[in-house]
């Protein structure tokens, strides 16, 4: 009676740079998919990566694990302001990536249809217009290139809508939908996640899916509530007491593989808390739901 097309945004966007269409360039989506079905990739000894966010790091930690000697990531981002996670960032670089922030690649090189560098100039600032397209700023006589055997595309990802589902797109080619319902063009048929927003934090597709959920309860006649208790409603103790130690309690640092281990194989990098660590963890917690139980100040005038 309802349907929700929640296909996430699993397909590379493709740049327009010249040679783009060289052999030897990919989309990272295409690169991890393949290697993670085991079909294999050969991507020679060295690998450039073209964006700053944790699927370029995906695509050049796994490049690395394929036997690539020289892996270079390359973003526009400077090195603050990319998107990535400190933690992805961090074990990519003990894996031996090398980070070039602040580059824009202006031309993919080829010879005889087969891509052999990138070419690349410095960038100063960048900001997006109103309608999403990126306008850059670039220094003058920066040019530069970098030898590669394999281009892996990592600025971007959009959905993948088949014409068959016959629902109206944006420019983008995201599923359109009304702001407080979900519904799409088609009634009864409601869109959620990445799919409708474009790829971003996993949390903005949960809230996304929970306000399609509620829209598609209440087509269906319901009330739109969908919040379920999953265990027992438990009371904190209302008195947390002093610990002159709080302050100076740091975070656990994770405990990893060694790197020259890990980029041998593809183990399970963090081994995660040992009992007596994520007690520790725990005891850092702020507790900041204890906020919610603190009553409500009352003046004279309540009474």
């Amino acid at each position: 009676d309802a349907v929700v097309v929640a296909i996430g945004a699993h397909k590379s966007l493709k740049s327009d740079i010249p040679g783009i269409d060289s052999e030897g360039v990919t989309g990272c989506v295409d690169f991890l998919r393949s290697v993670n079905l085991g079909e294999g990739f050969e991507t020679g000894k060295r690998v450039v990566v073209l964006g700053g966010g944790n699927a370029a790091f995906d695509s050049a930690r796994v490049a690395r694990r394929l036997g690539a000697e020289q892996v270079h990531l390359c973003c526009i981002e400077s090195r603050p302001a990319m998107p990535a996670s400190r933690d992805e960032i961090k074990q990519g670089e003990e894996e031996g990536v090398r980070i070039h922030p602040s580059k824009t690649a202006t031309e993919i090189l080829c010879e005889n249809g087969r891509v052999k560098g990138v070419a690349f100039q410095d960038v100063d600032a960048f900001y997006f217009e109103e309608d999403g397209t990126i306008e850059l700023e670039v220094a003058e006589d920066s040019e530069s290139r970098m030898d590669a055997d394999t281009v892996i595309l990592a600025v971007g990802q959009e959905p993948d809508v088949p014409e068959s589902f016959d629902l109206d797109l944006s420019e983008k080619n995201r599923i359109e939908v009304e702001d407080y319902t979900s519904e799409t063009s088609m009634e009864g048929v409601y869109a959620a996640g990445d799919a409708v927003h474009g790829a971003s934090a996993l949390i903005g597709a949960i809230a996304s899916g929970r306000r399609c959920a509620t829209a598609v309860d209440i087509y269906l006649g319901g009330s739109g509530l969908i919040d379920e208790k999953l265990a027992p409603a438990s009371e904190p103790d209302p008195g947390l007491g002093p610990d002159k130690e709080f302050a100076f309690m740091d975070r656990c640092e994770p405990v990893c593989v060694a790197p020259e281990e890990r980029v041998t194989s593809f183990c399970k990098v963090d081994q995660g808390l040992e009992e007596n660590t994520a007690d520790y963890e725990s005891g850092r917690c702020l507790q900041c739901d204890l906020r919610m139980k603190i009553a409500t100040v009352k003046v004279w005038g309540s009474y």
